[in-house]
């Protein structure tokens, strides 16, 4: 028979016999094999230390094509997936340990149990992602399903192993020994390496397997060492977690082009919770990366940290059998990162009365609700993930005194539909033959129709229309739920279709915040204001008109951040905020005289820096303009829009070298960034320099929204009202009860 023995340094073969000092003569070079590994291990171990903030990131030149993002370019092992490794080879069985290796003696027993219930070790396994992935490949064949393996199934896809390499997910050895990140493209962009002398922690070899954990008791520096890699400390780790939670599509995956698919990495980059975004409206005490509240435990920061990454995940929770990551997951969305709050009614002329200041239904008349959903405590959009297969909805239900419903929107029907007229919060796609892409095969979209979020520390204000009934008997109780299912109902349903029982006949409805209020009904004034402190007085209107503002209503923004301004004088982003409304109204003055009263209170705060840069660029003042905007840049560096702000003007002004010194620096935070491709080429193409231009019209091409997804917008919006209305800045729910003024069950 042959027998293999694995060493540091290779593998050797021989022939062994069936005499007795043949089985000795095995026994001792067996025997010697694992002293050589143990001493490598050391070796390599004691060698090795963590990267982390050590090591600078640094950008590529944009990509132009999945095949120049993949190792090895279209006949790479792992194209279309942006995988690498540190051999620039696929990685062999053995040389990512099965976390269950991680967690054996006591050693992160813990953290097994954790990540054994988490969406990281159901990434590859889970019966929802195996049916869309079966059906991904009967449209653009196996070796494209690389493309989902890279971040679902890195384990097989790194070592090409079969069924159980795809249950380890995401493993311990993905994230650990990940050496480094590629870009900021996503697409699975990480560098994964072997742990030092793999060959004891994944033997076969009890004796092995009991050498490994007695050596890292004798050094348990070493081995921490050794797995603390530059993917799991500092920034970096954020970008580490971006390869997986930012991703696109383009012809090798879908046939077509270039399409934004998943990004959670952009607004959190772009936010002040980066510490990189100069312009956010709320700022933390200090930056906060994507482990910072992901791997946040039960007791909050400074406890040991939790691997069972609990978000929204409430289907996953439960098909893991933890009944503690269901747990995990409530009291992850219940912490208070995302908020509802019933605010105001509105009347016809735009004026708002606070729900809880004197605000009253009027009988048979008809009044707007203003309910502001906001993110305090978020680091990304609110959803983040893969939208266009998460129901994320909000919820309105008012009862009267006699327990008749009067109000209602985005309650579930029966059998768990949300109703058409529901606020939701999801990116609705469609194929080419005008149908809703609801069962998450998003390699058929062509046109994006609408894509509602709200960004981190910020917040929308959702709209409905009260018909107040003659008869109404006040008062009317008030009850606001931001709700959230994932995967969606539609994901759902075909996925039981396909599999039965293999998922569970229901999902969990979670409630991420909700606010309750009661309505007087009559003439008048109702009760006075209630007693609220300044500062939560003040956050409240504040949260109201940034929702304004992002929707566009400027008048009623400049109302708000006036109310701001009034409570708290001293409050810098009140008056900033005014100036931020004044601008994109076209008041320069009323803008003017709003940065004034901010400068006199933080002469040198780089969001005042750059509304003065935006304001001095509109009256025509160039230089003053670029200015103020480069003393913004020189705090904030890597915000890239303060860097169009400065390249725009550079552009206006004929000075196509500077232009090409800004659009660097933003392409190094930014390389997918389709604005700055265009500028490039103008530049470039002034200074004569064509090969470049043509470069970055190329690229420019790949990135921009081609004008083929509007075409087939406008003959879907006609058909689907419920999806144009949603598509609009500025809206109305509708709020008739399916019954009208029914009895509440």
């Amino acid at each position: 028979m042959r027998q293999v023995a694995t060493t540091g340094s290779g593998t050797r073969e021989g022939r062994v016999g069936k005499g007795g000092s043949r089985k000795s003569g095995a026994l001792l070079a067996a025997g010697a094999a694992v002293l050589v590994a143990g001493g490598a291990y050391l070796a390599a171990t004691r060698a090795s230390g963590p990267a982390g903030d050590e090591v600078p990131f640094a950008n590529p030149a944009a990509y132009g094509s999945m095949s120049e993002e993949a190792m090895g370019g279209e006949s790479g092992p792992f194209h279309p997936s942006g995988l690498h490794t540190s051999t620039g080879a696929p990685l062999a069985a053995g040389d990512l340990p099965p976390a269950a290796s991680c967690g054996g003696s006591g050693c992160h027993a813990r953290e097994l149990v954790e990540w054994s219930a988490s969406p990281h070790r159901w990434s590859g396994s889970n019966p929802w992602y195996r049916v869309v992935r079966d059906d991904f490949v009967r449209d653009r064949g196996e070796a494209a399903a690389a493309w989902c393996a890279g971040c679902h199934e890195p384990v097989r896809l790194l070592t090409g192993g079969g069924e159980p390499a795809a249950a380890e997910g995401v493993s311990c050895a993905v994230c650990h020994r990940a050496t480094g990140v590629v870009s900021t493209v996503g697409q699975g962009q990480l560098v994964v390496a072997p742990p030092p002398a793999v060959e004891l922690a994944g033997s076969e070899s009890a004796g092995a397997r009991a050498l490994h954990r007695w050596l890292v008791r004798l050094d348990p520096g070493a081995h921490r060492r050794a797995w603390t890699t530059a993917a799991t400390s500092g920034e970096v780790a954020t970008l580490a977690c971006a390869a997986c939670h930012k991703s696109h599509l383009d012809v090798p995956v879908n046939g077509h082009r270039w399409v934004q698919y998943m990004n959670d990495y952009d607004s959190w980059q772009a936010s002040s919770v980066s510490g990189h975004g100069g312009r956010s409206f709320y700022w933390p005490d200090e930056p906060r990366t994507c482990t910072g509240c992901h791997m946040a435990g039960p007791g909050g920061a400074g406890g040991p940290a939790s691997h069972r990454f609990a978000a929204a995940d409430g289907a996953l929770a439960l098909l893991s059998g933890d009944p503690e990551q269901l747990a995990a997951v409530e009291r992850s969305l219940a912490r208070g990162a995302v908020t509802v709050d019933l605010f105001a009614l509105v009347d016809d002329g735009g004026s708002a009365v606070p729900v809880d200041g004197g605000a009253v239904l009027p009988p048979g008349g008809s009044v707007r609700l203003d309910v502001v959903v906001a993110t305090p405590g978020l680091g990304h959009s609110f959803p983040g993930g893969k939208l266009q297969s998460t129901d994320v909805w909000l919820e309105l239900v008012g009862t009267d005194a006699a327990k008749r419903t009067l109000f209602e929107s985005g309650r579930l029907g029966r059998g768990g539909v949300v109703g058409p007229s529901a606020h939701r919060y999801r990116v609705r796609l469609i194929d080419e033959e005008l149908r809703p892409l609801d069962h998450a095969e998003d390699w058929r979209a062509r046109a994006e129709i609408y894509r509602t979020q709200v960004p981190p520390l910020a917040a929308e204000v959702v709209r409905y229309r009260l018909d107040v009934p003659a008869d109404a008997d006040g008062p009317v109780a008030l009850a606001a739920r931001l709700r959230v299912r994932e995967p969606s109902l539609a994901l759902h349903r075909y996925v039981r279709g396909r599999v039965g029982d293999a998922v569970p006949a229901e999902l969990p409805v979670l409630t991420v915040a909700e606010d309750r209020a009661s309505l007087p009904v009559g003439e008048g004034t109702g009760r006075p204001a209630a007693a609220t402190g300044e500062a939560e007085l003040r956050r409240r209107w504040n949260d109201y008109g940034i929702g304004l503002l992002l929707a566009g209503d400027l008048k009623g923004a400049r109302g708000a951040f006036a109310r701001v301004a009034e409570i708290d004088p001293r409050y810098v982003d009140g008056w900033v905020n005014l100036a931020r409304a004044a601008i994109a109204e076209g008041d320069l003055d009323g803008a003017a005289g709003a940065l004034e009263r901010a400068r006199a209170l933080e002469p040198d705060l780089a969001r005042i820096l750059y509304y003065v840069g935006r304001l001095e660029q509109l009256r025509g003042r160039g230089e003053a303009a670029l200015e103020a905007l480069r003393r913004a840049a020189a705090q904030y560096p890597a915000d890239r829009i303060v860097r169009v702000a400065i390249f725009q003007i550079l552009v206006a002004e004929d000075r196509p070298e500077e232009v090409l010194e800004e659009i660097a620096a933003t392409l190094a935070v930014d390389p997918e960034w389709g604005l700055a491709h265009y500028n490039a080429m103008l530049a470039h193409r002034a200074l004569g320099d064509e090969a470049s231009a043509e470069r970055h019209q190329r690229l420019y091409e790949r990135f921009r929204v081609h004008e083929e997804a509007r075409a087939l917008s406008g003959p879907y919006l006609e058909t689907h009202l419920d999806d144009n209305r949603e598509r609009q800045p500025i809206h109305e729910h509708p709020t008739a009860p399916s019954r009208p003024a029914r009895a509440a069950s």
